[in-house]
């Protein structure tokens, strides 16, 4: 049985009964989770109960709807916004997320679903999906294991996750899901590549203890057929992926202060993508996303300067790159155009999107006195992007991860938490220079909790 603990209630009435929220407790090392799941359905509809709602009382936010069904994150927040906007409610208690008109769905905005109805679910509120009725596209979130992602972080089963009817709907698609993803069309020679879907879905990254929970993911990325595909499509060695993009985001995330659980998931991506950014879009890309539940990296070095006085370490000042930032807050209408170089001032405290960014720059840290793993550091492939003199300061991750997706594989990054967005990519009108795309959106927009990093490389060809 879950451990229960007693939550007082929220209703303004003078009844003394609470609500009883079940914990989770851990069945294995593979982060599988075991819950009563009565005792969750209990919890959640008596918060329901203590804001005087009933179940029927929904908001439904269509995604899928527009862009020929093509839902990226940008579908979410507009739609979000326009239903969440017109109910005059920043938080409504019940919401419908419908996906019955999509007909392709970003692999990271399973992440950011995760994150978003993680958020509502801490808060007490309820969060239904209307499933996809293209099958491709339901396969998809199947095979992907959207659902057990989701029951991870509410306690919830199908049951109270659907929409009314879609647990019946799921049940009538019996057929097998697809066994392998497709990283290269078949060309002149009728050959294809394909890897194993399970390299790819949703994965719970147990962060107890970051290192092995990095060298663990790492290791899956350097598995010899993985290499042996992803070494003739990439621009680059496909093990610094392995060495320097996944080791670094799951080792950040399981550092961030409160973090409880990670996921980590990818996708090879062969749709035109909107952005931003001035950049090229429709050309195929390996997608890696990793999202943990802790603290923004903003919150996190803010509280990093209450503490330590300074959120630097001495290998700031060592890089010699241009940031370009256009950035707006749609709360205000407020704009920003500069530039921001990473050897001159520390970014402001104050300003929300540029403490973010300042995240991703050599030697900004939460831990400004700490030294690092100078072994790792020195590995190859990692040397190149960090100046000699750094080697053995905190500060160094995120900078690496930027260096590489951007650098070497001609990719981007995109970061979300709360209503932040922030996109870098690379700015081909210097060496060193890159363009970074903020944009807060309003407080009726979706709230995403803790920390999703995107991070995406060109694939070369076919």
């Amino acid at each position: 049985m879950a451990q229960l603990e007693v939550i007082p209630n929220r209703s303004d009435s003078a009844s003394s009964h609470g609500c009883l929220k079940p914990r989770r407790t851990p069945r294995s090392a593979d982060n599988a989770w075991r819950v009563d799941g009565q005792a969750a359905r209990r919890y959640h509809r008596c918060l329901l109960a203590n804001r005087g709602l009933s179940e029927a009382a929904v908001l439904t936010v269509a995604l899928g709807g527009a862009n020929d069904g093509y839902v990226d994150a940008s579908t979410i927040d507009n739609a979000w916004g326009e239903a969440v906007g017109s109910a005059q409610s920043r938080d409504p208690a019940a919401v419908c997320l419908d996906l019955s008109a999509a007909h392709y769905v970003e692999h990271a905005c399973l992440l950011m679903l995760t994150a978003i109805v993680a958020r509502r679910h801490e808060r007490g509120l309820e969060t239904r999906l209307k499933l996809p009725r293209k099958k491709s596209t339901l396969d998809f979130l199947r095979t992907w294991k959207l659902l057990e992602a989701l029951a991870v972080v509410t306690d919830l089963d199908n049951d109270d996750l659907l929409a009314e009817g879609e647990v019946e709907f799921l049940a009538q698609q019996s057929e097998e899901s697809p066994r392998y993803v497709r990283v290269t069309d078949a060309g002149p020679t009728g050959r294809e590549e394909l890897l194993p879907v399970g390299f790819f879905w949703l994965t719970p990254v147990v962060i107890t203890d970051p290192a092995v929970a990095a060298h663990t993911m790492r290791e899956r990325w350097l598995n010899d057929h993985v290499l042996s595909v992803l070494d003739r499509y990439l621009d680059g060695d496909a093990s610094r992926i392995a060495t320097n993009v996944v080791y670094e985001a799951v080792l950040n995330a399981g550092q961030h202060p409160r973090a409880t659980i990670a996921f980590t998931c990818s996708q090879i991506n062969e749709r035109p993508r909107p952005s931003a950014l001035p950049v090229k879009t429709g050309e195929r890309e390996l997608v890696v996303s990793i999202w943990d539940d802790g603290q923004s990296y903003a919150e996190t070095l803010t509280e990093a300067l209450d503490e330590h006085g300074t959120y630097a370490s001495p290998a700031w000042g060592m890089g010699e790159d241009t940031f370009r930032v256009s950035s707006k807050d749609l709360r205000t209408g407020k704009a920003w155009n500069g530039e921001i170089r990473s050897s001159g001032p520390l970014p402001p405290v104050e300003s929300e999107s540029l403490l973010t960014l300042a995240a991703f720059m050599l030697g900004i840290t939460r831990d400004p006195f700490k030294a690092s793993d100078e072994t790792i550091y020195t590995l190859e492939g990692l040397s190149q992007f960090l100046p000699s003199e750094s080697v053995g300061f905190s500060g160094l991750g995120l900078h690496i991860i930027r260096k590489t997706a951007v650098d070497l594989f001609r990719g981007s990054l995109t970061y979300m938490s709360g209503r932040l967005r922030l996109e870098i990519a690379n700015d081909d009108s210097s060496a060193g220079a890159y363009r970074v795309a903020a944009l807060r959106r309003r407080d009726t927009e979706a709230d995403v909790k803790g920390n999703l990093l995107v991070v995406r490389m060109r694939i070369s060809g076919d």
